[in-house]
């Protein structure tokens, strides 16, 4: 009986090991949401233009985003976030199509080019289970600095300026989207019509 008493014990011990620290749930300044994400807005846009419409799933778009790993003594309650920087990228995908990591991929949602937002996201919508070593340890929550800077609207780019972001003004590339789309058709009709003689 002591002999598995103590086997018990060091399978407790073993299972206690291997758990995620627990997520926080009540966080000032978020928005809860029902993916588990927790979102806020840091920056609203001020570009102008009618077809910069909020982001929806099935979009193409691209964002800057900065990493960091939640301090886990940092107080539960601070609307300001302490952390570590471990990562900053520009990436391009499509909304919902599970390409990137959920925190990026349904944290875009609703945004519009030109807007900054956080997310707060538990280790399953980032770096998962095994982390990021060295710098991200396993279970980690995972804070991201997200800017919007591109995306398409039925046909029309929306992109973010590079040059400056204060000013924020319009690049409106819908011309080159218009010809890419007649080079494709084209190229498809010689492509089936290639297929067809080979036949």
């Amino acid at each position: 009986t002591a002999a598995m008493a103590v086997s018990l014990g060091r399978r407790f011990l073993c299972l206690r090991a291997t758990m995620p620290p627990p997520i926080r749930r009540s966080l000032s300044g978020y928005a809860a949401h029902s993916s588990g994400l927790r979102m806020r807005t840091l920056k609203e846009t001020e570009q102008p233009g009618w077809r910069n419409t909020p982001v929806e799933e099935g979009q193409a778009v691209r964002i800057d985003y900065t990493a960091f790993v939640v301090d886990p003594a940092a107080d539960a309650h601070s609307a300001e976030d302490a952390g570590k920087e471990v990562e900053t990228r520009t990436i391009s995908f499509r909304c919902g199509s599970g390409r990137v990591m959920k925190a990026l991929d349904m944290g875009v949602i609703g945004m519009r080019v030109g807007d900054r937002r956080r997310v707060r996201a538990p280790h399953t919508h980032a770096y998962g289970r095994e982390g990021k070593p060295p710098l991200i340890e396993p279970f980690s929550e995972v804070i991201f600095d997200i800017t919007l800077t591109g995306a398409v609207h039925h046909m029309h780019i929306e992109v973010l300026d590079s040059q400056s972001e204060d000013d924020n003004s319009r690049i409106d590339l819908s011309p080159y989207v218009g010809k890419a789309s007649s080079v494709i058709a084209s190229t498809r009709k010689l492509v089936q019509s290639w297929l067809s003689k080979r036949d």
